[in-house]
């Protein structure tokens, strides 16, 4: 029942990503467009392993806001810092700290507890354990600039060297204001 359920909900997070790549790929102009099926492929399987890197990450976060919420304890939310060039290692520790904590005690709870329970949770585990180096590399400009050189994650419009026109018509209520 578990290993069932277990899939369902891989199946079911994982479906819609997998239905854009198919789509993609069984066209030619469309894989083409971006950059060839290779590229879309290997874009597709490292998106989807730091997707599953980061959705532990992400949703133990939320928890502890939600949880925070419900104690009535005042909790902030900062907005994005867009500015920065990267995370450094101290602010990932200073913010990430409680999701290694959990990572480390729920493996060392299931290694003593149900060893055959770590495969299972190994993505789990090692997303929560390893969370302040897998946000501090994944915002390094040397990623980003890997990225950028391999063509990894390109949309059409990055490979397009002719950038598309763009004409905005006016609404008749605007028309009134340009006359």
């Amino acid at each position: 029942m578990g290993l069932s359920l277990f899939a369902v909900v891989l199946l079911l997070n994982l479906m819609p990503k997998f239905m854009g790549l198919v789509q993609v790929l069984l066209s030619n102009k469309m894989s083409a467009a971006y950059g060839g099926r290779t590229r879309v492929v290997m874009s597709g399987l490292v998106e989807t392993i730091v997707s599953m890197l980061t959705a532990p990450i992400v949703a133990f976060g939320l928890t502890v806001f939600v949880l925070g919420l419900f104690f009535y304890r005042r909790v902030g939310w900062d907005a994005q810092q867009r500015s920065r060039a990267y995370l450094s290692w101290g602010e990932a520790s200073r913010v990430l700290w409680q999701q290694t904590v959990a990572g480390l005690a729920l493996t060392a709870w299931l290694a003593y507890w149900v060893p055959g329970a770590l495969i299972f949770g190994a993505p789990m585990l090692i997303a929560l354990v390893f969370a302040i180096p897998i946000a501090a590399i994944t915002t390094l400009p040397s990623v980003s600039k890997l990225s950028i050189a391999t063509g990894l994650f390109d949309i059409p419009e990055d490979r397009s060297t002719v950038m598309p026109e763009i004409t905005l018509a006016p609404t008749p209520e605007r028309a009134a204001d340009i006359a």
